[in-house]
């Protein structure tokens, strides 16, 4: 997790690590300590994506 001192809140980012590389699915700043819906899908929906590609 990554704190910037101009945000109010987090900078996050979801990633997934497949053979032995790191592949980032969505970078966001979060406001609140619940992570927003939307954001925790479209990662979701991008982690299935690279699974896809074997």
């Amino acid at each position: 997790m990554l704190k910037h001192p101009i945000y109010v809140g987090c900078e996050l980012v979801l990633f997934c690590i497949r053979e032995g590389s790191m592949i980032l699915l969505h970078g966001f700043i979060k406001k609140t300590q619940k992570t927003p819906k939307k954001d925790l899908n479209l990662a979701l929906e991008r982690k299935q994506q690279v699974e896809a590609m074997r």
